[in-house]
């Protein structure tokens, strides 16, 4: 009995080490407090996934993507596109990939929006709705 004793006391010892260590804080809307919610729907190419990326203050939104998943991007002029991730590319006038934050539209390329605070981005291969007013 003596000898299951400091065996049973670092047990202990080591669960709540690992308990403290993997609690997340909440930013009291039910999101951790410091993680992005990363979700990258490919359409009909391949299943979705969503993947928790660690919140780091002054990223961009391209640099969080680059972070969980192969990206390939375009300059086009002074602005920086990304034409494919995973493998699943955009085709110019058919496809692309867009991206919402917390689930509104961005504004901004993803290379020029910084997310100062923990959020839901979710990027969407879907049809291109920009081609047409670039090209005129």
């Amino acid at each position: 009995m003596k000898k299951l004793f400091p065996f049973t006391l670092a047990l202990v010892a080591l669960i709540t080490t690992i308990a403290c260590a993997t609690e997340q804080k909440t930013d009291g809307h039910g999101g951790s407090a410091n993680i992005i919610a990363l979700k990258i729907d490919y359409g009909t190419e391949k299943p979705a996934r969503t993947i928790q990326v660690p919140f780091k203050k002054g990223q961009t939104a391209l640099e969080i993507l680059q972070h969980a998943a192969t990206v390939e991007t375009h300059a086009v002029a002074q602005h920086v596109v990304v034409t494919a991730i995973d493998g699943v590319a955009g085709s110019r006038g058919k496809t692309a990939w867009y991206y919402t934050i917390n689930g509104k539209s961005a504004k901004k390329l993803a290379i020029s929006t910084i997310i100062d605070k923990p959020c839901h981005i979710t990027w969407i291969y879907t049809k291109d709705r920009c081609s047409c007013t670039v090209d005129g």
